[in-house]
């Protein structure tokens, strides 16, 4: 009995053992540890994880590490002959595009080896190779397939163009180009209408060439304008194909942007045509400015080249093509506002008045002009302002209040678009006079807060 209580002891006393065993690290450090190995045959790829840090999923961050160091051992040439060569001193650009192509690459690495792993308590390593040749036969293989797409793409946008489906073409003509865009670098001869050409060159010309015969007319080119107010009516628009002679095509699907020299405009900015190629925008807010104010109407290239799986350098290049574009000119004139003021003190009329001065800066700061009769007016603007006395402080110091009144009448439509009184200002003077006059000092400090905003959303719309 003793010795089987003896034995299951040693049985426990071994599993408790066994449990608890310890990573193994009497094995050294592997030599691909302690110095990278260099191998003209494979793309060599290592990475270590701490495994106190990632405790629970460190093969895999490990793993992944050393597949994106192999990857960035693959190193992009540059064809003299590539579209890429025009931006070899275009370091952000090229570094984007060899960022898209190592992570297109990653996505799409099959043929990698894990050689060796070692590991102690603190570490993980890992240690993954790719064969060159095995890469290149791929990439190979990769290329003949993108070109056979990017051609058949370009031949399936000639249709559509011949059809009169210009947009379906134009984005046909991008996905041919996405088909190609890991290969930016290369040259890339095929063969296209019986001759040799460098595909993405020949890409790229044939968008530029489709945007060339887009041209974009607008109903006015020019128009009367106010500050700060709408345009009463939608300005139309159309767009067509044109062979630069008598031809002319509607587009359909042709997507615009509007952009404004004036940041405090607001107006349509985005806008489709329809099947008969027209659409229109409306100016909402006419800018600050006066004089000539420009609006640029332009194809909406973003909208244009969109399309899934686009490299963000792809992207960037083909936003270098030149946009159809026309201008809307508006001859933008003052805001008329007709002033009415009554400035009283104790109640009597002030002798030198404070508020309309004050006001009149302000409003001409915002591109106003002050007119001598209510019938050319755009605004009629009423202030009324009046102290009272509101006795002694302390001592000799007395104090007096002011109220004001404020109306701004749109005179086109006769409404009232505005009403306001302010009160609890206060003035202190040893006269009621001048606590009075201080009253209406003070009262000007504070329209910054309350009265000049208020101006400007209503006469201004902002």
């Amino acid at each position: 009995m003793k010795k089987l209580f003896t034995l299951g002891l040693l049985v426990l006393f071994g599993i408790a053992c066994k449990q608890q065993a310890p990573v193994q690290t009497s094995v050294p450090r592997p030599t691909w540890v302690e110095q990278r190995p260099v191998n003209s045959f494979y793309y060599t790829g290592i990475a270590v994880v701490s495994k106190k840090l990632n405790p629970f999923d460190y093969q895999q961050i490990a793993k992944k590490n050393a597949l994106q160091d192999l990857a960035g051992e693959i190193k992009v040439t540059v064809s003299s002959n590539s579209i890429l060569s025009q931006y070899q001193n275009n370091q952000t650009f090229n570094q984007q595009y060899n960022s898209d192509v190592r992570i297109s690459g990653l996505e799409t690495l099959e043929d990698y080896e894990v050689v060796a792993t070692w590991e102690n308590k603190e570490e993980y390593w890992i240690y993954c190779r790719l064969s060159k040749a095995s890469w290149e036969q791929k990439k190979r293989q990769e290329r003949d397939e993108a070109r056979d797409l990017s051609i058949s793409l370009l031949n399936r946008a000639e249709r559509l163009e011949q059809s009169g489906q210009f947009v379906q073409a134009f984005k046909s003509r991008v996905r041919a180009m996405v088909a190609v865009q890991k290969f930016l670098n290369e040259s890339m001869e095929a063969e296209w209408k019986g001759k040799s050409v460098f595909l993405v060159n020949e890409i790229v010309n044939q968008l530029q060439d489709q945007l060339v015969h887009v041209s974009i007319q607008l109903g006015k080119e020019r128009l009367p304008a106010v500050v700060a107010k709408p345009i009463a009516e939608p300005v139309g628009v159309q767009v067509f194909w044109t062979d630069g002679k008598t031809s002319k095509q509607p587009i359909a699907n042709f997507p615009l942007n509007l952009g404004a020299d004036d940041a405090s405009a607001k107006f349509t900015t985005k806008m489709e045509t329809n099947s008969a190629g027209l659409s229109e925008f409306s100016i909402l807010r006419v800018g600050n400015r006066q004089g000539i104010q420009r609006f640029a109407l332009k194809a909406d290239l973003e909208q244009l080249i969109k399309s899934d799986s686009i490299f963000s350098s792809t992207r960037q290049l083909l936003m270098k093509l030149d946009v159809p574009s026309a201008v809307l000119s508006l001859d933008v004139k003052p805001i008329r506002v007709f002033f009415e003021t009554q400035e009283l003190n104790q109640g009597i009329a002030m002798q030198g008045k404070l508020l309309e001065p004050a006001i009149r800066k302000r409003l001409s700061e915002m591109g106003c002009v002050f007119v001598r009769s209510k019938t050319e007016a755009d605004y009629l603007l009423e202030v009324k302002a009046e102290t009272s006395d509101l006795g002694v402080m302390w001592g000799s110091m007395l104090q007096a209040g002011i109220e004001m009144q404020v109306m701004v009448v749109d005179q086109s439509r006769n409404l009232e678009l505005y009403k306001e009184t302010i009160r609890g200002v206060k003035g202190y003077q040893t006269t009621k006079e001048k606590a009075g006059i201080e009253a209406y000092t003070n009262l000007i400090n504070e329209f910054s807060k309350k009265l000049y905003p208020a101006l400007a959303r209503v006469i201004l719309q902002q």
